[in-house]
């Protein structure tokens, strides 16, 4: 059987009124490869009841938990099973726009540089009625470089997650090193990560789907504030230790020869014009010795090669600096 293009993974904890207007909306994507995987998180309701009938259609899985683990372990269990070429994850509670994945492919298949589209939501009430009073302040570029995706990234979570569709190839570069213990922020810190592979994100102004705001949804249930909080502190944190593995080594090249900062005692290179040209040179110092080697910077990206900083023409040293 042929992998589909799209897979939608669906956490579900107890949320059975919801369940049929998503699934509804999944099954009248105008783009029809998909594969829809529901993750019953050890639910106590009647959503089994509720899936039944969208089973008969060979594209949707029902996957059930023995017990309740939250949504980051529920994230895993469906990161660890989709088999598309891109993945979404709306909310068991929203609901997609007829033309969600078709707006969502179009997007990253004629932009293969990029790891993700988003955009964002139409707001709506527990039943279903739009919600014109609440609007997204984050207005990012169409086309954002995921260097600058990850310093926006850094201060604060500005894609809404129900809009995102992923590139499945980029997101298994760094699943090993996402978390999925968070309560509330597990989306967050795989943005940061992917945002440190340096692929584009896109976004689509145009609203693609209805986000559910209700008093049972996650991210306002009463009496959880504290570790909320806490953990829109520690996310970035935590992700930009581990963002760091992401970044591809970039070998700079001196002449003829690699810029190379050895041991014992190489360290703290730094970039200041140390000729008066305008341009910035490349200086690493020899704590060692005392000394500091100067790469003159040729522009066009091209250093020279190094030598050591002088001092009325002898080779300047710092004694006592290691």
């Amino acid at each position: 059987m042929p992998k589909p293009t799209a897979s939608i993974l669906i956490p579900s904890y107890n949320s059975a009124p919801y369940l049929r207007p998503l699934c509804e909306s999944i099954q009248s994507q105008t783009f029809p490869d998909f594969e829809a995987i529901i993750w019953d998180d050890g639910s106590t309701d009647n959503t089994s009841e509720v899936i039944q009938p969208f089973l008969q259609d060979r594209r949707f899985q029902l996957l059930k938990a023995p017990r309740n683990q939250g949504v980051g372990k529920s994230w895993a269990a469906l990161l660890a099973r989709m088999q598309g070429e891109y993945w979404c994850a709306p909310g068991s509670d929203d609901v997609l726009h007829r033309d969600f994945l078709e707006r969502r492919v179009a997007h990253l298949s004629t932009h293969p540089a990029a790891v993700m589209v988003h955009g964002p939501p139409v707001f709506i009430d527990a039943e279903g009625r739009e919600r014109p009073d609440l609007s997204v302040v984050a207005n990012p570029p169409t086309l954002q470089s995921g260097q600058d995706a990850l310093i926006a990234l850094l201060q604060h979570n500005y894609i809404n997650q129900p809009s995102t569709l992923i590139r499945v190839s980029s997101t298994r570069r760094v699943l090993s090193r996402w978390r999925d213990d968070w309560k509330y922020a597990q989306e967050w810190h795989l943005w940061i990560l992917l945002a440190a592979l340096d692929q584009d994100f896109l976004h689509d102004p145009v609203p693609a789907h209805q986000y559910r705001v209700h008093e049972r949804s996650l991210t306002h249930l009463k009496g959880h504030d504290v570790v909320r909080r806490l953990e829109v502190r520690l996310v970035p944190l935590v992700a930009a230790a581990t963002a760091a593995d992401f970044q591809p080594p970039i070998k700079m090249m001196a002449g003829d020869k690699a810029v190379r900062v050895e041991s014992p005692g190489w360290a703290c290179p730094c970039w200041a014009d140390m000729d008066g040209d305008g341009k910035k040179d490349l200086l690493v110092g020899q704590f060692s010795g005392g000394r500091i080697r100067v790469y003159r910077n040729l522009g066009d990206g091209k250093l020279a090669a190094g030598d050591w900083l002088k001092a009325d023409g002898a080779v300047a040293e710092i004694p006592g600096v290691w």
